[in-house]
């Protein structure tokens, strides 16, 4: 990866905390910008995006579990027993 100059207006405490920080990480203060930027802006996947957007079918170990696809499948059964679901007016 290439690198440019930036050129940053930082108070002297916060420069003299980064070279320190930088010097005790073994990186360099730009590496050390880079690495909490992108760790700051990273793209954090969608649970739906994990699961591939399909459960398949259920078992009791996934009722079981104590995770958002526990969660889930739960409700996914709960769902599946209550054919005749009473919507809940909402408030104004």
């Amino acid at each position: 990866m290439s690198k440019t100059k930036l050129t940053l207006y930082v108070d002297a405490n916060t420069i003299r905390q980064a070279k320190l920080e930088a010097e005790r990480a073994g990186k360099s203060v730009g590496d050390l910008f880079t690495e909490i930027f992108l760790r700051r802006t990273r793209r954090k996947a969608k649970w739906s995006d994990e699961w591939g957007g399909s459960l398949g079918p259920l078992t009791e170990a996934d009722l079981q579990r104590d995770d958002k696809l526990g969660h889930v499948a739960r409700r996914i059964r709960a769902a599946g027993r209550s054919t005749t679901r009473t919507h809940k007016a909402k408030r104004a």
